[in-house]
């Protein structure tokens, strides 16, 4: 597995899927508050710069986990991001599904797989959400 170079995340936002309801950012690209470094063994440095949340090579990874409460239906998220090296797994997002969870993975298994994991226990390079 080639490990991750750096990943931008420079906006974060979920918002209720009702039109009345407006984007929230969930970070405010000054710190981590709401967010905390996952404790993967061989993660490389998370740090805020320049507005954005760089997360730095892990071998096999890094990721940052929020803290605050998170909706469970019903809602939306978006983020940008960028990959400043690396050539597997550029950038996946856990999030909660009901009383269980999803994620979305972008270039994953070297570098060119999209889907979701795990659907029915088979994972985005295995289900029919493989792009």
């Amino acid at each position: 597995m080639v490990p991750l170079r750096c990943l931008a995340l420079l906006a974060c936002a979920a918002c209720a899927a009702s039109a009345q309801e407006e984007w929230r950012p969930l970070f405010d690209g000054k710190s981590l508050a709401g967010w905390k470094e996952t404790p993967f063994t061989g993660r490389g440095a998370v740090k805020v710069e320049g507005g954005a949340l760089l997360l730095g090579y892990g071998n096999p990874m890094t990721g940052v986990t929020r803290t605050e409460t998170f909706p469970r239906t019903n809602y939306e998220i978006r983020y940008v991001a960028a990959r400043r090296g690396g050539g597997d797994f550029f950038a996946t997002v856990t999030f909660p599904v009901g009383e269980s969870h999803c994620t979305l993975v972008t270039g994953g298994w070297g570098g060119d797989i999209v889907g979701l994991s795990s659907i029915d226990g088979w994972d985005a390079s295995e289900n029919e959400t493989r792009q």
